[in-house]
C-alpha cells in the first residue's frame, strides 16, 4: 500500500506550485515582465508574485534579479524544459482523450521553394488522410529552433540536423541545385536553346544573380568560390526571384525540382553540391501529435520522390 501514499504525495507537490507553471513559462520565454504579462492578460506586478510564489515553493531561484530585469539562471533553464513538456503533454493528453490530437491548425515553417518537391504532395496526403487537420504555412522562421521550443511554430523545414536536446530532425532527402535563368533571358537563342560553353561561361562571369537568402545564406553559398559570383539582389522567396529574372538578365540558383516546376531554364554549369532538408519538430511524448503526422506526410512525400 505504500506505492499510492509515494503517489499521492507526488501529486500534493506538484498541485502545490501547478497554478504558477504557465506564469512562469511566459516569463521565462519573455524574460520581460511587461511583454509576459501582455501575453497572460495580467498586469507585471501579478506576474511577478507569482514566479515569486513558485519559487518560494520548489524553494530554488529561477531567475537573476539584474536591477530591474530578470534572467533566466540554469535551474530556470532546466525547469522551462520540463514545464514546456509537461504543458505539451497535458494538452496532447486532452486532444487524444477527446480525440481530436489530429485535429486543428498546425503550423509549418517552410520556404516556397520545397513546393514542388515535399509540400504539394504532403499537403494533399494530410488532407486525404486528416481532413480536420488546418496546416498552416509560414515563411521561414530567423530563428527556428526557438520558435519550436516556444511552440510558436510545429515543423519546420530545415538544412541542418539540430543540436537541441528538445528537437528532433527527420531527414527527408537531399535535394540538386540548378544554376537557372528565365525563358526570355538575352543569352537564349530561339527555342531556349543555350549557348555553347565557352559563350555560356561568358555569361555567367558579367552577369548579376538574385539570391533567394533562405537557402542561398552567403554571398558564395554552395557556389565554387573559383567561380565569380556576383549578388544584385537579395529575396525572400522563390517568387520573387523569377519575378526579377523575368525583367532583366539576372541568373539564381534553385533546386532543380523549382526549376522545372517553375518552367525555368537550367544552364549545365560546374557541378553543384546537393542540399540536405530536413523536419524539426519538437523531441516526440507518448502521444501522437500533429506535427507528427505532418513529418510522416512530409516523408512520405520523399520516399515517393526518390522511388
Amino acid at each position: 500500500m505504500r506505492e499510492p501514499g509515494i503517489a499521492m504525495e507526488r501529486a500534493r507537490d506538484i498541485l502545490r506550485f501547478w497554478d504558477w507553471i504557465p506564469a512562469f513559462r511566459a516569463v521565462a520565454e519573455a524574460q520581460h515582465l511587461p511583454t509576459a504579462a501582455t501575453a497572460m492578460g495580467l498586469t507585471p506586478s501579478a506576474l511577478s508574485r507569482s514566479v515569486r510564489a513558485l519559487e518560494d515553493a520548489i524553494g530554488v531561484r529561477l531567475f537573476d534579479r539584474v536591477g530591474r530585469q530578470l534572467e533566466l539562471n540554469t535551474a530556470g533553464q532546466a525547469f522551462l524544459v520540463a514545464a514546456r513538456d509537461a504543458m505539451r503533454l497535458v494538452h496532447e493528453g486532452l486532444l487524444a482523450a477527446k480525440q481530436v490530437h489530429v485535429r486543428g491548425r498546425v503550423t509549418i515553417s517552410a520556404s516556397s521553394l520545397w513546393g514542388p518537391e515535399f509540400l504539394q504532395p504532403s499537403m494533399l496526403q494530410l488532407r486525404d488522410d486528416h481532413p480536420e487537420l488546418e496546416p498552416v504555412l509560414v515563411a521561414p522562421i530567423h530563428e527556428p529552433e526557438a520558435a519550436l521550443r516556444r511552440g510558436a511554430i510545429d515543423v519546420a523545414l530545415v538544412e541542418q540536423r539540430t543540436k537541441d536536446a528538445g528537437l528532433e530532425s527527420v531527414f527527408l532527402g537531399r535535394v540538386p541545385q540548378t544554376l537557372c535563368c528565365h525563358p526570355m533571358h538575352p543569352m537564349l537563342k530561339s527555342g531556349c536553346q543555350v549557348p555553347s560553353e565557352p559563350e555560356l561561361l561568358k555569361w555567367i562571369a558579367r552577369s548579376h544573380f538574385v539570391s533567394v537568402d533562405d537557402i542561398q545564406v552567403s554571398s558564395s553559398g554552395f557556389w565554387p568560390e573559383s567561380w565569380r559570383k556576383r549578388i544584385a539582389l537579395r529575396v525572400a522567396q522563390g517568387e520573387s526571384a523569377m519575378d526579377f529574372m523575368a525583367q532583366g538578365d539576372m541568373l539564381s540558383v534553385l533546386p532543380r525540382p523549382y526549376v522545372q516546376a517553375r518552367h525555368l531554364v537550367a544552364l549545365p554549369s560546374v557541378p553543384l553540391p546537393e542540399r540536405w532538408l530536413l523536419a524539426a519538430r519538437r523531441s516526440r511524448l507518448s502521444l501522437v501529435s500533429r506535427a507528427d503526422v505532418v513529418v510522416e506526410a512530409l516523408l512520405e512525400a520523399s520516399q515517393s520522390m526518390r522511388e
